[in-house]
């Protein structure tokens, strides 16, 4: 674990913490600040505060932010209502409240590890499309010959 010190300075006075710290520290998301102030991870002048706490100068804020776990994506056999299927496409009924993607808390039964079962050849350049502007960026980017179109899987 790493422990990360921050003092707040005039600029960012008055911000909720999740707010601020995501905009001190390049690549912290309000959500992963979220989480560790729900862990007791991070200490503003050495007590725990809520994603709530708005930020003053000269606070020290200090972060245990944990290590990174490499993530090795599991095919899953999680019958997946496939809605369509062709040699190009195909098209899953993805469950409310399934996770997307592996991440910390998540390694496992994720809408990707049951894709790769279902899709065994499935490369490095498969691409998951999510709604109208996921697909008016692959629109795009066969017509700009970015993409395979052999390499997309389609998400509702």
């Amino acid at each position: 674990m790493t422990v990360v010190t921050i003092t707040i300075d005039k600029e960012m006075a008055g911000e909720r913490i999740d707010k601020a710290l995501s905009a001190i520290q390049e690549g912290w998301s309000r959500s992963q600040v979220g989480n560790w102030l729900d862990e007791g991870a991070i200490k503003v002048n050495g007590a725990d505060v809520k994603a709530k706490y708005k930020v003053k100068e000269g606070d020290v804020i200090e972060v245990d932010v944990p290590e990174v776990e490499d993530l090795e994506i599991v095919a899953e056999d999680l019958n997946l209502e496939i809605v369509y299927e062709d040699a190009d496409v195909l098209v899953v009924n993805k469950p409310r409240g399934m996770v997307v993607h592996p991440a910390p808390g998540h390694a496992t039964g994720t809408l990707v590890n049951g894709v790769m079962h279902h899709c065994k050849d499935l490369s490095a350049e498969t691409y998951l499309l999510y709604n109208s502007t996921s697909k008016s960026f692959k629109d795009s980017s066969i017509s700009h010959n970015w993409l395979n179109p052999s390499h997309l899987v389609i998400l509702r």
